[in-house]
């Protein structure tokens, strides 16, 4: 399942974004960001995420959110 499916547009580039500079090693990358997720009978649902890079998979993420 792709990103898009999941994350609502008006949050969609930031995430992209942060995903390419956590990949090039940008340190000023933050763990933790508010997004919007997608929802079918609300419209989106704001949440804050936190992402952590994973060894295995090497390019794995664990993100996880809280409402």
């Amino acid at each position: 399942m792709g990103i898009e499916q999941i994350f609502h547009p008006d949050s969609l580039e930031m995430i992209i974004t942060r995903i390419k500079k956590r990949t090039l090693g940008d340190p000023s990358v933050t763990k933790s960001y508010r997004v919007f997720f997608k929802n079918h009978e609300m419209g989106k649902i704001a949440a804050q995420i936190s992402v952590y890079g994973l060894e295995d998979p090497p390019e794995g993420l664990l993100i996880l959110a809280n409402q």
